[in-house]
């Protein structure tokens, strides 16, 4: 099972994390992105490169956000997927490969 290094803004690190692979595409990149419990024990997606947080995955009952701790990794993982894709479409492809991008560069600079 993949790990990743958990990491806050300033490229300090939290820790590490066993995690599952979610792969999606925003326009004609490829992002292999990670799916772990963060420490407060919620589901988040990380980029792989940075450790940082993408998104936190949050779950639906009847028809109001909850957390997802009761929820088995099926669920979470097709929850990921779809909220993943939703940004990509909300905040268009360019915009999300560009903050990763920056992310990486960032962090590249400061570790």
């Amino acid at each position: 099972m993949p790990s990743i290094t958990m990491r806050r803004k300033d490229g300090s690190i939290i820790g590490e994390a066993k995690s599952h692979i979610v792969v999606v595409t925003a326009g004609s990149t490829t992002h292999c992105l990670h799916l772990h419990k963060s420490p407060q024990d919620h589901w988040v997606v990380s980029d792989r490169r940075t450790g940082g947080v993408v998104l936190t995955v949050r779950g639906m009952y009847k028809g109001c956000p909850v957390s997802t701790k009761g929820f088995s990794l099926k669920e979470v993982r097709a929850m990921a997927f779809a909220q993943v894709e939703g940004l990509i479409e909300s905040i268009g492809s360019d915009h999300f490969n560009a903050v990763l991008d920056k992310a990486g560069k960032t962090l590249a600079s400061t570790v």
